[in-house]
């Protein structure tokens, strides 16, 4: 190495050093210790949260079937009332039974046909929930004669314990 480069070498370490050890010496004037606050109040946060809860409610309406199907019913009914009939009896016996099951048949299957019917769909139904959530503590706090006022995640009770650091003050640089 050249003389030239030392001599750079030591321009630049030696300031360094000595910052170094300036530094280091104010550092270890600083202590830290804790301490007990009393604690004057400390009053929870509260963040209103609003939510909407939906839901599918099922719905049951009557759907009439008067769209010419009472006439299908009626013949329907009279054919099978009529056969059914058929079956009863013999003579002019017969044919009475065949007449009073075909009409009776037909009654019954107009009545059947023109009944109506329950459909059941489902409907959406929304309502709007507020809730309050717990965000924290507001804690008001007395330390050697000031009061401060600081936000805190749990409720630290009737004593706050502070972390003090000392440090020397330098003054302005």
């Amino acid at each position: 190495m050249s003389h030239r480069n030392e001599l750079t070498m030591k321009k630049l370490i030696i300031p360094a050093v000595v910052a170094l050890t300036a530094l280091s010496s104010v550092e270890a004037m600083a202590s830290t210790h804790f301490e007990v606050a009393r604690v004057l109040s400390n009053d929870p946060i509260y963040e209103h949260i609003r939510t909407e809860d939906c839901h599918d409610v099922p719905v049951t309406r009557a759907q009439s079937t008067t769209d010419g199907n009472q006439l299908g019913g009626t013949l329907v009914g009279g054919l099978v009332g009529g056969l059914l009939g058929s079956q009863v009896g013999g003579g002019h016996g017969r044919e009475l039974a065949i007449a009073a099951g075909a009409v009776t048949g037909g009654l019954v299957g107009r009545d059947m046909a023109g009944r109506p019917t329950t459909v059941t769909d489902s409907r959406r139904e929304c309502r709007d929930r507020t809730e309050d959530r717990l965000k924290g503590y507001a804690v008001t706090y007395e330390y050697r004669g000031r009061r401060e006022t600081v936000t805190l995640p749990s409720n630290p009770g009737p004593e706050l314990q502070l972390r003090v650091t000392v440090e020397p003050y330098l003054g302005p640089q």
